[in-house]
């Protein structure tokens, strides 16, 4: 009974987990190895040295929202393997 019912839970679940996973990894660290606050230094030295801020912080969020984008791709990827419910778009409404 339990498999039963989480199954379902699981699947409403994901969603919100999807998000608050990408905000984690935005939160704490980026990819394990180059933290948030590593990128933000080396960010602001070359801003520094070259005077250029705008595209010195424009590359850093370019980077932020590119690894965003894969972990959310990637958790999309597990979603259509896992729910195959959710694979189906459409309305429901059967025309003929």
């Amino acid at each position: 009974a339990l498999p039963i019912l989480l199954a379902p839970a699981a699947e409403r679940v994901y969603p919100s987990l999807t998000s608050q996973y990408v905000l984690l990894m935005l939160g704490t660290s980026v990819v394990s190895q180059i933290s948030a606050e590593e990128l933000m230094a080396v960010t602001s030295a070359l801003q520094s040295a070259t005077f250029r801020a705008f595209e010195a912080f424009t590359v850093a969020a370019v980077i932020y929202l590119f690894l965003s984008l894969v972990l959310r791709g990637g958790l999309w990827l597990v979603a259509y393997a896992l729910f195959p419910r959710r694979r189906s778009f459409t309305t429901g409404s059967v025309t003929g």
